[in-house]
């Protein structure tokens, strides 16, 4: 595997499992709605949608 890969790759995850820990969705777990849907669910599957992205982005990087 390339370097750069396997270096963006432990980046991505360190960012993951830094955005997914309990300070910052201690930040997100307030009692606010947004319409009918709680604001910790959107921080959820907002950060959820990036890292997914970026994945993807890394992976069709890499392979080109």
């Amino acid at each position: 595997m390339n370097r750069l890969l396997i270096r963006d790759l432990l980046i991505l995850t360190t960012l993951m499992l830094v955005l997914f820990n309990y300070p910052i969705l201690g930040i997100f777990n307030k009692v606010k709605w947004v319409g009918k849907v709680p604001t910790a669910f959107f921080y959820l599957f907002g950060v959820w949608f990036v890292s997914v992205t970026l994945l993807i982005v890394i992976i069709y990087h890499w392979k080109r």
